[in-house]
């Protein structure tokens, strides 16, 4: 049987100056981490800054025995190339993974319950950030 991998699809919201990933992806092992990481390294490398990002999670799954090595994976490109970063629609395990890896090694883990919410939380920050509050 062939090996296959999950998408990530990217969209680019001027008027808010965000970036979204729409992930479609069930990870499970190293091999998955690394093309699903190469994904948004493709995306997010030709870029010449950090980028704010909303990650909707409603098709990204994670396995029961990948999480701490998919976190280190995670936190490399999080750290790298988003400035603030909100997900949305994490279930259960991809919440609690997400959260783990950004208490090991770093990156946001804020979450919102939908798009908007989101989108209103970068403003937000944005806005904490200029006016020289924690961002």
């Amino acid at each position: 049987m062939a090996c296959v991998h999950g998408t990530v699809r990217f969209q680019y919201d001027a008027v808010n100056d965000i970036h979204f990933a729409y992930p479609n992806w069930y990870i499970e092992t190293e091999d998955d981490c690394r093309t699903w990481h190469g994904q948004f390294v493709a995306y997010l490398g030709r870029l010449d800054y950090q980028v704010d990002m909303v990650i909707v999670l409603d098709d990204f799954r994670i396995g029961p025995k990948i999480g701490s090595i998919w976190g280190k994976y995670r936190s490399a490109w999080v750290g790298k190339y988003l400035r603030y970063s909100v997900r949305v629609h994490a279930n259960a395990r991809v919440s609690t993974f997400n959260a783990t890896s950004a208490a090991l090694h770093g990156g946001g883990h804020e979450e919102a319950p939908d798009v908007a919410t989101a989108i209103e939380h970068i403003r937000a920050r944005r806005k904490m950030g200029a006016s020289g509050g924690a961002p």
